[in-house]
């Protein structure tokens, strides 16, 4: 499916997860990786029942503000990874560029374009792996397309 399209620039997360979707999906792409794309920290390292760990999740999409001891609330993740993504709407002579990331700093930065879409209800129903398109008209978040999902 993404090997029909002409990728002008892929990024990724450090992390190996991002980048193994990547040359999966697009096994001959030339991958630019950028730390501001890796996972958002929820929490310290401490131990915490799922449950208490899903309930402060949820709430850090309601207070953007908010997080565990030791994370990232949802602003300092958008101040983090965004301007990524800002530099590829700025860049006029892309029109196709692919970012591999993880779940939630990704439902993070498009919580950033349409806080109610794009919360934790969204976050919840992501898959792994998810290939999902967004299209922007300036800084706009267009539309949302959920093209591949296991």
């Amino acid at each position: 499916m993404l090997s029909q399209i002409c990728f002008e620039h892929v990024f990724s997360s450090p992390y190996k997860r991002a980048i193994q979707t990547i040359e999966y999906a697009l096994p001959h792409a030339n991958i630019s990786i950028h730390e501001s794309l890796k996972e958002r920290p929820i929490k310290g390292n401490y131990k915490l029942a799922n449950e208490e760990r899903m309930i402060a999740l949820e709430r850090s999409f309601i207070d953007i503000d908010f997080c565990l001891e030791g994370g990232e609330t949802v602003r300092e993740a958008q101040v983090r990874a965004l301007p990524v993504i800002f530099n590829i709407i700025e860049e006029k002579d892309w029109s196709n560029v692919a970012v591999g990331t993880h779940g939630n700093i990704m439902t993070s930065m498009m919580n950033y374009f349409d806080p109610v879409a794009f919360g934790y209800r969204y976050w919840v129903h992501t898959s792994k792996p998810d290939i999902i398109k967004l299209a922007f008209r300036g800084y706009h978040l267009d539309s949302v397309d959920r093209l591949h999902h296991p």
